[in-house]
Formats: structure tokens, sequence, C-alpha cells
């Protein structure tokens, strides 16, 4: 064929092109050279010999294998790619093959369109077989192998979207520019309990949300306005974050973004438990956990509130309040018992309270009331008998009736204070001062009441400076023996001397030193001092000190009294401890171990103010004191009162019998003295014999009462 053959202008057209264009010529010079091909494209001359020689040498050239077939099914031609993608059949593809066994060779099913090559394996082929005008067919064999690992590629990438998507804790919904749904997410159809076979990608926004509401999650008369709020919000092409409340309770946060393209995406959050832990903390933030009363924040806010909106001449009344009583109940029945009286106590107080007047726990047992609208103190007055009344009445816990009691302090507005830190610390010192006089009272609060506690805080201040100073000091007043008249000891005891008030009482000092928890450091330094000047007495003269209950409680006691003696060098058998009976009720078993650990290091333990009202026989059983000494009280009296007299004498027969000594105390009078003489009192101290006197004075005064002995006419010294 020469140069000008039609076959030219096919040389300039894309390869895929001229190959197809070519494919049916090529079938019919193959068929005519079908026995004998190849010897008669060697042999043979002639433009048709050529040309059929070009053709396969162009077949053998294409990217996929061709598999040129007559009309009768057998093979015609195979070109050389084939073999190459399906080397399990190379053998078959010899002319005149019928097609049959080829594909059954290849591993080819008649209707398969794509197979994966089983040697080598990971090979893919598409098949594709098309008629011929004269009869036959082509079968195009190509390598989709690099096609295959991109969609399976592709495919994996998507399930990992898949699986992110519909495990996200939110739901997520994406759209395009015409607000036609692409994606939505497992949780988004959970949230608004839609169906995924009703609600499909391609559905419009305006369509989604009707469905949404036709599943009750919206009101169908706000459907409207709410499409048009929605898409007037994408339309702005905003991010942002908007709140929707459904009709079902649910709250769901709807955060919109958009991206380019003018696509959209939401996603969903069910905060419905959030909204309610955030409205509980809220609500735990101004009220009482166990009572559900108003706590001390909200009473502040709405003491701030009524006096902001208090009318002229009005007046705004605090009661603070504490029940009477309550830890002992506590320690009773137990605290969850302790608590169902609390609520039972709240429900009374809301019961006596008006509508907007508030109730308010501040802790413990400790309430408040705020009073609005009233004109004089008689409304508060009148208030607080009710709580008063009310409270009075026994409580019900577990089928037991429990009784208590309450004090009431009441603080006005304006003329208490103009705010709720003035108001609630008037009425709180008119409470104390109900504490201090009588329980179950009602006091409202006077200036006086704030005097005195500057007057506290001023001796407080002075207290710690006089530790600093050296403002105190230890006095000593003698304790004779009756029978021989001989002084046995001193009682040491502390005095303050103010640079500018003088002698300040121990009544009014002590007190204020255990609520400041400065009574250890100076009981600590009342030992000390007791058992160093104790050392310069005559062998034989003991001193007593007291303990108090708290320092009791230090379980530093032991060893301040060890080191007390061993510094000072007193004998252990020279130094008393006095406690009171009120010690013991505290924890008489801890208190017990104390005191057997004071004895052992040889100290003796005398029980100080028997007699007072809490004296029982089963104390001096659990512990072999040393000494009893009688209260004051009862000795005071002792020739005046034949029932004072018998309680002594039952003392000192007591005391006698349990091989414990007796000592008198506030002896004053000779005729006291013969009664204690005449009753086998061992001992006795007071103003009769002498006053308290300072270190110093002590010599005097054993020279003194050593020469009197036991006066006849003795004078206070």
């Amino acid at each position: 064929m020469s140069s000008g053959s039609p076959l030219s202008p096919h040389a300039a057209l894309p390869r895929r092109r001229w190959e197809r264009a070519l494919t049916g010529g090529l079938i019919r010079a193959a068929a005519r050279l079908r026995h004998g091909l190849r010897a008669a494209l060697a042999h043979a001359a002639g433009p048709e010999a050529a040309e059929a020689s070009r053709l396969l040498a162009s077949l053998d050239q294409a990217a996929d294998g061709l598999v040129l077939i007559g009309r009768d099914g057998r093979i015609v031609h195979a070109s050389r790619r084939v073999p190459e993608l399906l080397p399990t059949a190379a053998g078959l593809l010899a002319p005149g093959t019928p097609v049959e066994r080829f594909a059954l060779a290849a591993g080819l099913a008649p209707e398969a369109q794509e197979t994966e090559v089983a040697d080598p394996g990971g090979v893919w082929v598409r098949i594709t077989r098309k008629p011929t005008a004269d009869g036959g067919s082509v079968l195009t064999v190509s390598d989709i192998t690099a096609q295959k690992r991109r969609e399976a590629a592709l495919e994996r990438t998507n399930a990992r979207l898949d699986a992110a998507l519909n495990n996200m804790s939110q739901g997520l919904c994406l759209y395009d520019s015409e607000h036609r749904l692409l994606i939505a997410n497992r949780r988004f159809y959970e949230i608004y309990r839609l169906d995924p076979a009703v609600v499909r990608p391609g559905i419009t926004f305006p369509e989604l949300l009707a469905r949404s509401i036709a599943a009750g999650n919206h009101n169908p008369t706000v459907a409207k306005t709410l499409i048009a709020e929605r898409l007037g919000f994408v339309a702005r092409r905003e991010s942002g974050i908007s709140f929707q409340d459904l009709a079902d309770g649910r709250v769901i946060a709807i955060s919109h973004e958009p991206i380019p393209g003018g696509h959209w995406v939401v996603t969903y959050q069910d905060i419905t438990e959030r909204r309610r832990a955030e409205a509980q903390i809220t609500y735990l933030a101004r009220h009482d956990a166990l009572t559900g009363l108003a706590n001390r924040l909200q009473l502040r806010e709405r003491v701030d509130q009524a006096l902001a909106q208090r009318a002229a001449g009005a007046r705004v009344a605090l009661l603070s309040l504490d029940l009477d009583g309550f830890r002992a109940v506590n320690e009773a029945v137990g605290q969850p018992a302790g608590d169902q009286v609390l609520r039972q106590v709240a429900e009374r107080l809301l019961a006596c309270a008006r509508d907007g007047d508030t109730v308010a726990r501040l802790g413990g047992d400790e309430f408040a009331v705020v009073q609005v609208g009233i004109d004089k103190s008689e409304a508060a007055s009148a208030l607080a008998r009710r709580l008063l009344a009310a409270l009075a009445k026994p409580f019900v816990v577990d089928g037991q009736a429990v009784e208590l009691g309450a004090s009431i302090g009441v603080a006005l507005a304006p003329e208490d204070g103009a705010s709720h830190d003035q108001l609630l610390h008037h009425a709180q010192l008119a409470l104390d001062q109900c504490r201090r006089e009588r329980r179950g009272a009602i006091r409202f609060f006077t200036p006086e009441m704030d005097a005195a506690v500057q007057r506290r805080r001023t001796l407080e201040s002075d207290l710690r400076q006089a530790i600093e100073r050296g403002e105190l000091q230890a006095v000593y007043q003698p304790i004779l023996e009756l029978a021989s008249g001989r002084v046995s000891g001193f009682e040491a005891l502390l005095r303050w001397r103010h640079p500018s008030r003088g002698m300040v009482s121990p009544v009014e000092f002590i007190p204020v030193a255990e609520e400041m928890g400065l009574i250890v450091p100076i009981g600590a330094w009342m030992l000390r001092r007791a058992c160093t000047d104790a050392m310069t007495w005559p062998d034989g003269v003991r001193v007593a000190v007291n303990v108090s209950a708290i320092q009791f409680r230090d379980p530093n006691l032991v060893a301040t009294v060890a080191t007390a003696l061993a510094d000072s060098g007193l004998p252990a058998s020279r130094l008393e401890i006095e406690i009171t009976e009120s010690l013991l009720l505290e924890d008489e078993a801890a208190t017990g171990a104390l005191l057997h650990r004071l004895r052992g290091l040889g100290v003796r333990i005398a029980m100080d103010d028997f007699g007072t009202g809490y004296s029982s026989l089963g104390y001096l059983r659990s512990f072999p004191f040393d000494k009893i000494k009688i209260d004051q009280s009862l000795i005071r009296d002792l020739d005046s009162k034949p029932d004072s007299r018998a309680i002594v004498r039952a003392i000192i027969g007591l005391g006698r019998s349990l091989g414990m000594r007796t000592t008198a105390e506030g002896v004053e009078a000779r005729t006291v003295l013969d009664i204690l003489r005449t009753e086998g009192c061992a001992e006795a101290q007071g103003y009769l014999f002498s006053r308290p006197c300072v270190a110093e004075r002590v010599p005097d005064v054993l020279r003194r009462l050593t020469q009197q002995r036991v006066p006849a006419n003795a004078a206070a010294a």
C-alpha cells in the first residue's frame, strides 16, 4: 500500500482513536491470513500483505490487550499485551483457538466485566467485548490495577470518614450552596428522631425542617418563623452558636459554620443534662443542700434587695436564730436523725414566715429570717414569738420525740444598719446576748452590745500583749491542815496586772484566753512558774495548779508537766493537778487514761469544785483521786443552811471512806471553820487564813501561819 493509502490520515489521530478505527480492517485482513498467517506474511508480496503486517504491528503497540475473534468464535489474533495481562492463558492465544477455552484458562466468567488475575495476584483487568461488522468481535483486556487501588484507597478513606462521622457525640449536617443536604451522620438522626430512609441526602433544608416538625420536635405554629430564621442566618454567611428548645424539653446547641463554595456545615449537641447540671449548680450556689432554704449568698441578695426597695418609714428586720440543745440531740440520736430535725425546723420556720419574707440556713443549727414591709418593731417581736412557739413543740424522728428550743437576736433597718453585713452582725450580737443571759429568749440589738464587743476585742488584743510583756503573774493561797494547823500547800492562781486597767479579774480574762486558744501556752507558763516558786518553799509544802478542759485536750500535756518538774527540780509528789468535775463529762475514758499517765509521773490529782452539780460516785470510782475539794458555794452558807452542812458532811464522809482527803474552799468565818473541824474535814483554804499573795510574800505567810497555827481569832490577812 502506497504512502497515500487511507491509513495515512489516521496516523495523525490519537493512538487509541486510530487503533479503534483500524480494528475492523485488521480483523478482515487477519481472517484472510488465518491458516499460515505468519508464513504468508513472510513470503507474500503485494499491498494487502504489507498492510496487514503494519496493522498487526500497530495492534501490538496498544496499551490494552486486544483479542480478535472471527465469526466462528475462534481467535484470529492476540496482541502482545494479552499474555502479559493474562499469563495463565498465554498458551491458548494461537489463531484458531476457541475463545471459550481461552476464557476458561484465563479464569474469566462469561458475564465478568472486571476481575482480579489469579497469578500474579493484585492485578485487576477489565474485559469488554464488542461485535464487528463482519460478525466477529474484539475482546479488549485493560489493566485497571491502579484505578482499583485508587478506588480501594478512596473506599477506605470514605469508611474511616463514615466511622468518624457516625461516632461523633454531636450531630452533623453538610449542605451545598442550594441548601441541599449532602451528608448527615447517625447522631443527627438520633437527636431529632428522624428516619434516615426518609431524610436522605438531596433533601432541601426547608424540607428537612418540615420533617423535623412532623416528628414532633417543634411546635408547628413556629414552623415558618423557624425556617425563616435559620435560612436568614445561613444567607448572612456567619459563624455562630444558637440554642434550640425542643418540644420535649431537650435543649440543643447548634453551631453553624460557612465553608467555601457556598456550602455550610452545622453541628448539633444535646446539652439538656449540662443545662440541668448548670441549673442545679446555680440552685445549690444559692440554697442550703440539706433543707432547701436560702443560704448565706441568697440571704445577702434578699437583704440588699429589701434595703434597696424599702419604702420611706418602713423597716426591714433580720432575725438570727439558733437551736438550744441541738448538739446534745445530735450526739444522742446521731447525725442522720439530726438532719431530719433540721429539715423539720426549716418547714416550721417557713410556715411562720409571710410571703415575701426569706428564711435561710447559715450553717449547723443557725438560721435567719428576713422580714420585709413592717413599720414597727412589734411586728418583728410577733414573728420571733411565733418562731419560738413553733420550735418549742417536740420533733418526732423515727418515732422518738426530740425537744428543742431556740434563741433569737433581732436587728432592724435602718436604725441598726443600712447593709446586710451590719444587720447580720448586729442580729448575731443580740443572739450572743441571749446565749450569755438566758436561752429561749428574744433580744433586740442595742448599741451597748456593740460597745461590749469592742471592749472584748480590746481585751483580746491586750491579752496577747500581756503574754509577750510578762504582765501575767502567779499568786498563791495557802491550804491548811486542820488537824495540825500547818500549811500543807499553796494553790497557784493566775492574775493579770494590766498597765492601765490594773488587776483584771480571772473571771473576765480566762474565758477569753480559752476561746482564743491561749490557755494552753498560759497554762504551760503557769506550771513552770509554780514549780519554780515551790522549790523555794520548805520540803513537804505542795503546790496545786488548776488545769482546764482545753489543756486536757492538748496531746503534749503530760510532756509539759514532766518538763516543768525537770526544769525546776521539784519532786513530782509536791505537785498537785486540780481538775473540775465537768471535765469528766466530755470524754470520761480519754480523761481517765490521761489522768493515769499524769499519776505515772508521781503527781497528785485533785477533783476541784466538787458538789457544783455534776457530782457522781461513778467519777470517784473511775479514778482514785488523791483529794476532793468542796466548792465554796457550799462552804459559805455552812453555818446558816442545814442542807449545805448535810451535803458537806456527806462529801467528807465519802472522801474518808474512799481514802481521799477533803479540802474546803472559801473559808471566811471562824464558825464555818469550827463546823469543818467538827465534821472531820482534812484541809481548808480561804480569806480567813490569807488572801492570795505573790511569791515574794509566801515566806511571810508561812511564818505567820506557823506561829498562829489554826487561829482561834484569825482575821483576814
